[in-house]
Formats: structure tokens, sequence, C-alpha cells
């Protein structure tokens, strides 16, 4: 669903992406409030019909979401707003289209698809999967790259590793919530930035670097305090600015990522750009998680 979504999102305008970008952390973080909530109602015990309440409470809220949205495609997919920017995925006739833009009220910005443009869409040859594939393998294996590398360091550290860890003697599971909201709110901050600052592709590597180091502090600092070199106090300081940093990354490489993959293909591909950088994602997530696993099982 979210590949689908992120995919869609990629034949609109950047607001739209930074939309669902931001809208995805937002999540998160209303799911924190809630376990928070969960935690307060029914403690930290390990009484099973507590945490049969708490988790029949955390999982019905989120699938009352997900079905909120589900609701929402159809009254989306029939919005003229919609329509006029699908086009350009070569799924909409061209009567649609023009009856769209009759319809809708459109500032000049909406105006994508130039008569050269609507021309080469009518007269181009559909291309193959295979061919898609390959002009996106090669248009995008940087940002395809960059995301996978951005997951697979987030879900090695958080919250697989993180785990293992402690934040100034919590109790696990107000320790476990706290962690994950703290990397939800920088997240979200994170994938709102894109929108008051512009930086270059260039910039957005540089970015993938920084991830890199804080990785590798992180490597350093779960070792020393595997074997209790440093404090409990220092220890939890030094967890919260490292999930600072990594919500930070993680959710502007998230976001400047989804901006620039449809940048880079013509007009019939931009959703399928969009869905490129989200299974890279999806890919990214799995190998991080199998990765953190394989550490923890080996020096836990």
């Amino acid at each position: 669903m979210q590949s689908t979504v992120f995919g869609v999102s990629g034949f609109f305008p950047f607001k739209f992406i930074i939309g669902v970008s931001a809208g995805n952390g937002i999540v998160g973080i209303a799911m924190g409030v809630i376990r928070y909530l969960i935690i307060l109602g029914y403690g930290t015990s390990t009484d099973r019909s507590n945490i049969i309440r708490g988790s029949v409470w955390f999982f019905g809220l989120a699938t009352l979401t997900m079905l909120a949205a589900v609701l929402m495609v159809p009254v989306m997919v029939k919005h003229p707003y919609y329509k006029v920017h699908f086009y350009k995925s070569g799924e909409l006739d061209k009567e649609e289209y023009q009856e769209c833009l009759e319809q809708y009220e459109f500032v000049s910005e909406t105006h994508l698809i130039t008569e050269e443009e609507l021309q080469a869409m009518e007269t181009g040859n559909k291309r193959t999967a295979y061919e898609y594939f390959k002009i996106l393998m090669v248009k995008l294996y940087d940002l395809n790259f960059m995301i996978f590398l951005n997951f697979l360091i987030t879900f090695t550290v958080f919250p697989g590793l993180c785990m293992h860890l402690s934040l100034f003697k919590l109790a696990p599971a107000w320790y476990f919530n706290t962690v994950v909201f703290i990397f939800n709110v920088f997240d979200t901050i994170g994938r709102y930035l894109p929108n008051y600052t512009k930086m270059s592709l260039h910039t957005l590597k540089l970015c993938i670097v920084i991830k890199v180091f804080l990785f590798i502090l992180f490597g350093i600092f779960f070792v020393l305090d595997k074997y209790h070199y440093i404090g409990v106090t220092i220890s939890s300081l030094i967890t919260i600015v490292l999930m600072t940093g990594l919500g930070l990354t993680n959710g502007y490489l998230a976001s400047k990522c989804f901006y620039y993959a449809p940048q880079q293909v013509d007009n019939e591909l931009k959703g399928r750009a969009a869905s490129s950088i989200s299974f890279f994602l999806v890919t990214g997530i799995f190998t991080g998680t199998l990765f953190a696993n394989f550490i923890t099982q080996q020096l836990i």
C-alpha cells in the first residue's frame, strides 16, 4: 500500500510528495501517543488480560486508521485535480483529461503537461515492463542505492539494536515507546525540512555520508555500552542524540529521494520512479532488520 501511495504521489507537485512523506511520520507519532495512553491505562505488568486489552485498543485504532485511508481512495481518484495529473501515466484518455481541465480552475503550476508532451504521449510507442525496468535502474541507480542504504542503516539501529540499550533506567515498555517516539518526531521533522531548504542532489549524497558516519558512531557506542564502559546517564544522552540524528537524516533522505526520482524520468515513468524508490526503501527495511537480528545473535 505504501508503495502504491508513493507511486501515485510521483505525478503531483512537490508539496504533495512532502505531504505523503510527512503524513507517514505523523501517523508514527500518533501511534506513539496512543501507546503512551495504553501504558498509562493498563500499566507495564505482564498480566495477560491487560496485555490483551491494550493490544485490542492499539491494533483496533491502527486498523481504523488504515480503513479511513482506504475509504479516501475512491474520493481522491474521482477528483479532477487528481485526474489531470494522473493523465501523465497514460491511464486516462484525452477526452476525460480535457473535461477535467474545464471542470476545475487550475493554477499555472498545475499545467504540467504541455502540448508537445501530449502529442508525444499519444504517438509514442509503449515500452515493455523490462524496458521500463532498465530505464529506471539506469536513471535512478544512485537514488535507489541511497534510499536502500538509508533504511538499511535505520532499521539496523532502530528498533533492532536500540532495544538492547537503556534510557535512564526506564521500564522496558516505557523505554521502547520513548525511543520510538523520539525517532518518529525527528523523522517527521526531517520529512518536512525539504520544504524549507533548496539542496542539490550532491548535498543529498553528503547527507548519506553523514548517515554512515552516525552508523559508525552508533556501533562504537553500542560496544562501549555493552561492556559497561560508560554510565547510564551518559549512555542515555548519547542514545537520544543518535536517535535525533538518525530520525532527521532518515526523514530528510526519504522525502528528497521521492522528490528527485520523478524528475529524472519522462512523464509516463514518474509513477514507476516513485514506486522504484519505494521498493528499495522496503528492501532496505527488510535487509536492515535481518542484519540487526544477525548482529544481536552474535553479540548478545
